[in-house]
């Protein structure tokens, strides 16, 4: 009887001791997401989170796993988009004052990887340390922020008198570029425009219209000077062949020249000279 007894503690002991070597999110930190890598198996397709139950078998093996864990704290922000409108230096010297049409938004932007994007990033990416996935996430920001500002100036230009920049939402920010679907990997959880300065809107539309106008005049006249270019060509190449037609004459009817000669190579008096002596 005592050896079974024993013999059960002793199971459950070694039971227990597996279960707990298996039982894999302990090892992860609350707020963060671990991915397993194993050399059985290699990456595991499920991310590891602290409080939900995982057991896996892969850690039973001794020096088969490896265990990455990254945070899922929120990443904040801050950058200038700048740049100026297209064609600006083309369009500004149609008026007399120049304008500048550059322009510069600052965004405080904050985001947070997904975690059910880790696992698919460490696979692709081979990203080993928090820095790795932080870098990464700010990439993401930073193109978020370029669409974010690439938006504000399409409504500055669709609304230049009412659209007042200050007052656009990061709800609306967020929903304008789309960012849901453009940046999958992350989750951009706010953002607001710190600081801006835009062009005149108004003003360059009046330099874009301006230069059109001025384009159009230009390729009218263009066309005008290729027309008449290409008549003068017509013309010199219907001479042209005149002289070689006549050529192809004077060298069958060699007569020709000289009545041509003694009528001041006028082809109609010659013509006539030799219709008289017929």
């Amino acid at each position: 009887m005592k050896k079974a007894i024993v013999s059960l503690v002793i199971l459950l002991l070694a039971a227990g001791t597996v279960f707990y070597f298996g039982w894999i999110q302990f090892s992860v930190p609350v707020g963060s997401c671990g991915v397993m890598i194993s050399k059985t198996g290699g990456v595991h397709s499920e991310p590891i989170r602290a409080g939900t139950f995982t057991w896996r078998w892969e850690r039973l093996l001794p020096t088969n796993t490896q265990l990455r864990t990254f945070s899922l704290a929120p990443l904040s922000v801050t950058e200038t988009v700048s740049g100026t409108l297209p064609s600006a230096d083309v369009y500004r010297i149609q008026l007399a004052e120049k304008p500048d049409f550059s322009y510069s938004i600052t965004f405080r932007t904050t985001a947070r990887i997904k975690p059910e994007t880790v696992v698919s990033l460490v696979e692709r990416n081979d990203i080993r340390e928090q820095a790795e996935l932080d870098e990464y996430v700010r990439t993401q920001i930073n193109r978020f922020n370029a669409a974010a500002a690439e938006l504000i100036l399409g409504k500055t230009q669709e609304d230049p008198h009412t659209f007042v920049v200050q007052a656009i939402s990061s709800d609306e920010l967020i929903a304008g570029t789309n960012a849901a679907t453009a940046f999958p990997d992350v989750e951009i959880t706010s953002v607001s425009v710190q600081d801006v300065k835009v062009p005149d809107a108004g003003l360059y539309l009046l330099a874009k219209t301006a230069f059109t106008e001025y384009q159009r005049q230009v390729n009218e006249k263009l066309a005008a000077q290729i027309d008449k270019k290409v008549s003068v060509i017509f013309e010199d190449n219907r001479q042209f062949e005149n002289l070689v037609t006549m050529g192809k004459i004077l060298t069958e009817y060699p007569v020709l020249v000289t009545y041509l000669a003694a009528n001041g190579n006028d082809i109609g008096k010659a013509l006539s000279a030799i219709e008289a002596e017929r």
